[in-house]
């Protein structure tokens, strides 16, 4: 997803070795001072930045190392898409209140509403504020210019008359109005990969692939959203994203095909163009780019009540809802489709280091599923075998659907070059446990369920389950966010997930109690168990890409 940028310096992802002897030839290129002895890795970085597939050309190592596999990378947050007229109108609503804090001879006003795309960074203004005393006395406020809306939170402040009497500030009560001028919502500009060249409403895609770049105008006070989906619907997220004026994409294009004798001794980047291309990268091609471009502003009024809060008070909040998991049901035949192995190398501060990464279905019972590797084989390129290779799982990650495997030396070793960094190929077996998920809402209306049942009184739920329910309730082996992880999970009025005091357990025979306290009455209990567990094993023999040699000068590439 990109929003929008803030200046990006062309030459911030390299780190350049130290300053050269004195006397060595330099020239201030586009910002950098540059010797002739570095003008050629300046050039690869230029051939990178601009290229429209990411690598220099031609290729060079930094081009290999962008090359290693990085598994997808998704967003769940169901705020990404700009909501409809409907959505947002159902999602204003849900504002009722404006807080007003007592700061001196000041009031700091806060609200918070959902935190849509179609807000962030809309101005609001504040009027016919309507403000009286415990006395039911007008009290006079004049609003100070108010600060665009972050996050879905409303800051604002004002002067008091310094004769007003603030002693029974609590009591104070009102009504105001918040005019919000939010952009028209409109049908998204759509690009594929059949539409390299194309040009829709202003905006050409100029290259599709691991790397997706767009050209276009910006228009001030109407950003655009970009989003790229998988082919699985899930917004993925870049591993990179940039912008750069077209003129100076130009120039760095020029430059990083010239040689030093002809380049002048400074060459600085042209004057800011208005038109701009934004560049992705990301570890695969995405299935679509979704452009959407905001209308013509239109005013809405959201009516607020006053509140008078103390100190103790915490911030304006809105309690968002919890996403829906992604339960797929899959199959057998499905699930042996979708389980691979792949091989990497690890990036950051493991750099360089073999890694595989167990690819499992893009699906929420991965949280659940059991993963092993087996009859594992470590070989070098040569096909010598090192039993000295020990695994480190590093466990389900949610966000790719992905349990990484780095690995290590078993032995204890002085040498600079750690064994396991001649790993070169593994082969062996991924055997998976994969849960077909059984989903269980109970209720004060619909308590019962087989197997299992729910008491709701106020801000306590009592459970009670059956010992064969207890044996299928999925725990959770691996990272995942609350909403997908807690079993059983609360949920409040708005779909807002619940923490709260648990008590322990009491076994009555076949039957297991507990009971739950929050400090907001629940209104529904999800509960997960397994209706199924499907058992795999897949094969796999894996090749791991050899690492690229160090630059000179520096430390490895990151």
């Amino acid at each position: 997803m990109l929003r929008s940028f803030s200046t990006l310096l062309l030459c911030t992802a390299v780190a350049w070795p130290a300053l050269a002897e004195e006397g060595d030839s330099r020239k201030q290129l586009l910002g950098e001072s540059v010797s002739r002895e570095d003008f050629g890795a300046f050039q690869r970085h230029l051939s990178r930045l601009t290229s429209p597939t990411g690598e220099a050309d031609p290729p060079d190592a930094q081009s290999l190392v962008a090359r290693w596999f990085q598994p997808p990378q998704y967003l769940r947050d169901p705020n990404l898409v700009p909501a409809s007229e409907a959505r947002l109108q159902k999602a204003l609503a849900r504002t009722r209140t404006l807080l007003l804090r007592n700061a001196y001879e000041q009031l700091q006003l806060e609200a918070a509403f959902a935190p849509l795309p179609n807000l962030e960074g809309v101005t609001p203004e504040l009027r016919a504020l309507s403000l009286k005393d415990d006395k039911g006395r007008p009290v006079a406020f004049t609003p100070n210019a108010l600060a665009p809306i972050e996050a879905g939170r409303l800051l604002a402040s004002g002067a008091l008359s310094p004769d007003v009497d603030l002693q029974g500030f609590s009591k104070w009560s009102g009504t105001a109005e918040v005019v919000l001028a939010l952009p028209a919502v409109s049908e998204p500009v759509r690009f594929e990969a059949k539409d390299v060249g194309q040009t829709t409403q202003g905006f050409t895609l100029e290259a599709w692939g691991a790397r997706v770049q767009v050209r276009y105008t910006p228009v001030a006070g109407r950003e655009a959203t970009f989003l790229a989906f998988a082919d699985n619907g899930l917004v993925l997220a870049p591993i990179k994203t940039s912008r750069l004026a077209v003129g100076e994409r130009d120039l760095a294009r020029q430059l990083s095909r010239q040689k030093w004798e002809d380049v002048p001794e400074r060459l600085d980047a042209p004057d800011e163009d208005d038109a701009v291309v934004l560049t992705w990268d990301y570890s695969a091609p995405p299935a679509r780019l979704d452009v959407f471009v905001p209308g013509a502003p239109v005013k809405r009024v959201v009516k607020l009540k006053l509140v008078s809060a103390d100190e103790d008070t915490p911030a304006a909040t809105l309690e968002e809802p919890a996403p829906e998991p992604r339960w797929c049901a899959l199959d057998a035949a499905a699930l042996s489709l979708a389980v691979r192995v792949d091989a990497s190398r690890a990036r950051g501060e493991r750099f360089g280091t073999p890694v595989l990464f167990v690819r499992l279905p893009a699906c929420d019972e991965g949280a659940f599923a059991e993963v092993r590797l087996e009859g594992l084989k470590y070989l070098t390129a040569a096909g010598e075998a090192l039993p000295e290779v020990r695994l480190q799982e590093e466990g389900f990650q949610h966000a790719s659907f992905s349990v990484p495997v780095s690995f290590s030396s078993a032995l204890p070793t002085r040498s600079p070059e750690p064994v396991f960094k001649r790993l070169a190929r593994v082969r062996g077996e991924v055997r998976v446990r994969w849960p077909r998920v059984r989903v269980v809402e109970l209720s004060p209306k619909a308590p019962r369920a087989d197997g299992v049942r729910a008491t709701f009184a106020g801000k306590t739920v009592t459970l009670e389950q059956d010992s064969p329910w207890a044996e299928r309730s999925l725990v959770p082996v691996g990272e995942a966010p609350a909403w997908v992880r807690d079993n059983p999970l609360f949920l409040g009025a708005a779909g807002q997930v619940l923490s709260g005091e648990v008590k322990p357990a009491r076994t009555e025979g076949k039957v297991t109690r507990r009971e739950y306290h929050f400090d907001t009455p629940p209104a529904r209990v999800r509960w997960l168990h397994a209706a199924e567990v499907l058992p795999l094993s897949v094969p796999f023999d894996v090749t791991i890409p050899p690492p690229p040699p160090e630059p000179r000068g520096s430390g490895p590439l990151h």
